[in-house]
């Protein structure tokens, strides 16, 4: 899997989808964290790949009940989908009903790695 695009769920009204990160600075905001999952390789090569089967699943505004795979996706909702059903990693920090980004910040298995310029 190339490591040159990354996947996200832009917001209300649009489509999640593939994005060079070539042109992730002029979208994301300076001092944004760029996160890792403590696992190996194979496994975020695993989760990745999952990822990309919800590329172009509308946007799901219900942050507080998306901990589901079918359906609309959330940009946390992605990310914790895609590790939980490729390889069984819960990136979900506090186990509520929900997952958020902080959720997923607060996770034993990530760590912050780099910074956006």
């Amino acid at each position: 899997m190339e490591k040159s695009f990354i996947i996200e769920a832009p917001g209300n009204g649009k489509v999640s989808h593939t994005i060079s990160i070539y042109n992730m600075d002029a979208r994301v905001r300076a001092g944004t964290e760029i996160m890792r999952v403590r696992t190996t390789l194979s496994k975020r090569v695993k989760a990745g790949t999952r990822a990309m089967t919800y590329v172009g699943r509308p946007y799901n505004n219900k942050f507080w009940d998306n901990k589901k795979y079918a359906g609309n996706m959330n940009c946390s909702q992605l990310v914790w989908a895609a590790y939980k059903s490729a390889t069984g990693i819960d990136l979900d920090g506090d186990g509520g009903k929900g997952v958020y980004l902080r959720d997923i910040k607060k996770s034993s298995w990530t760590y912050t790695y780099a910074y956006v310029q």
